[in-house]
C-alpha cells in the first residue's frame, strides 16, 4: 500500500490519463470554457458514452475471445509454456485486467 499516494474520492474508481492531439485539447478547453463545464467532465461522458455503445458489438466474452487469440499467435519461440503463462499474467495484471479475466484467459492457453 502506497503510504504518500492520495485516495480516490470515488472508491473503486480508477484513474485513466490521456494525451491527446493539441488541436482536440484547444477544441475541448474552449468548449469547457465557453459551457462552464470541467474538461474532466467532458472526457468522462465521452468515455462512458463510447463504452456503453461498444458493449452493445464487443461484449466482455467477445474482447476475452480475441485477447486470448492474440495471445496464442505471440507465443515466443523457445519459451516455456509455464514460463509464457508467468509472462502472460504479470502482464495482464499490470494493465489492471481484473483477477477472473486473466485466470479465464490462461486456463484457455495450453
Amino acid at each position: 500500500m502506497a503510504i504518500l499516494k492520495s485516495r480516490s474520492k470515488r472508491e473503486g474508481h480508477r484513474f485513466i490519463g490521456v494525451v491527446v492531439a493539441p488541436w482536440v485539447f484547444e477544441y475541448i478547453t474552449l468548449y469547457a470554457l465557453a459551457y462552464g463545464t470541467k474538461k474532466s467532465v467532458l472526457y468522462k461522458e465521452l468515455m462512458e458514452d463510447w463504452v456503453s455503445k461498444g458493449r452493445i458489438r464487443n461484449t466482455d466474452d467477445v474482447m476475452l475471445r480475441e485477447l486470448v487469440d492474440r495471445i496464442k499467435e505471440s507465443i515466443p519461440d523457445g519459451m516455456g509454456l509455464k514460463e509464457y503463462k508467468e509472462s502472460i499474467y504479470k502482464e495482464l495484471n499490470s494493465n489492471g485486467l481484473k483477477e477472473s479475466y486473466i485466470n479465464l484467459v490462461l486456463s484457455e492457453i495450453v
